[in-house]
């Protein structure tokens, strides 16, 4: 056999004697710790998978040998004349020994941990339980939830409507007037007013009834009734009267004012300079 060189007749006589034996490829390539495709380019041809042709050399010297080759004179003598390579045992039987030894290690080993287990309990002291403890308090009565009474909200207070005045609207307090729209642009049974500042007024109408008024700023109201209208308050600065669609003029030295409604159809009059129409 070359030295260091691996040829194809020694790939044949490696392929022969494997066949020999009985051994699979694949089963024969695992027993050697190399690849099916490694083992198959040394039988084969090929060497692509190795790292150089003497590395590929001694794998191939070493399976020749493992399948009982002589390879000092494997090379010199022709393959005809070979002898019959001892036959090593089948992949087979190897497998059914190591499966014995196998089972073998482990009853060894079930019956040592059996008797360690043995020994450990008969030579540990024994150890009298701890007394269990009984708590002889009894029990405290369940406690029984009292529901609470479920009580309804109490209503919001309704605000009572002020009943109309009959009094305490002092018509002869303090200087009077008399004004009348110029125009007629809305009906007379009613009178709006809006409040400029906080203000109380007393309104009357033709049947004598009287309605007290008291706004905030902002809050504006509208009395109904029948005309002539007679409206007292001293705080004409803080209060505007709409009648008959217009924005009545009030004098502020005034107490007390009647708006006298104009009948229909309008009447040719001059309409007074401070006097504008209303958007109520």
């Amino acid at each position: 056999m070359n030295d260091t060189q691996w040829l194809a007749d020694d790939g044949r006589l490696l392929k022969d004697l494997r066949i020999a034996a009985g051994w699979d490829l694949h089963d024969f390539a695992r027993s050697a710790s190399i690849s099916a495709a490694q083992l198959r380019q040394l039988e084969d041809g090929g060497s692509g998978l190795f790292y150089s042709p003497r590395i590929q050399f001694q794998m191939g010297r070493r399976l020749l040998l493992k399948l009982g080759a002589d390879v000092v004179r494997a090379h010199a003598e022709p393959m005809a004349d070979t002898p019959t390579p001892p036959v090593t045992a089948a992949p087979e039987r190897t497998r059914a020994a190591g499966l014995w030894w196998a089972i073998a290690l482990a009853g060894v080993a079930i019956l040592v941990s059996v008797g360690y287990g043995v020994f450990y309990r008969l030579s540990a002291p024994s150890e009298a339980p701890s007394p269990v403890l009984v708590d002889s308090t009894p029990p405290p009565p369940p406690v029984v939830a009292t529901p609470e009474p479920v009580v309804a909200p109490a209503p919001e207070p309704v605000q009572p409507t002020p009943p109309p005045v009959t009094a305490n609207c002092r018509w002869d307090d303090g200087p009077g007037s008399s004004l009348m729209p110029p125009g007629v642009d809305k009906p007379s049974t009613y009178v709006h007013l809006v409040a400029l500042a906080d203000v109380s007024l007393c309104v009357q109408d033709r049947t004598q009834a009287i309605t007290q008024v008291n706004l905030k700023l902002g809050e504006k109201t509208t009395v109904r009734g029948t005309a002539p209208w007679r409206i007292h308050t001293p705080q004409w600065a803080a209060v505007s009267v709409y009648f008959q669609g217009y924005r009545m003029p009030v004098p502020k030295s005034a107490t007390w004012v009647t708006f006298k409604a104009r009948p229909a159809p309008l009447a040719d009059v001059d309409t007074p300079a401070n006097a504008s129409k209303p958007t109520p």
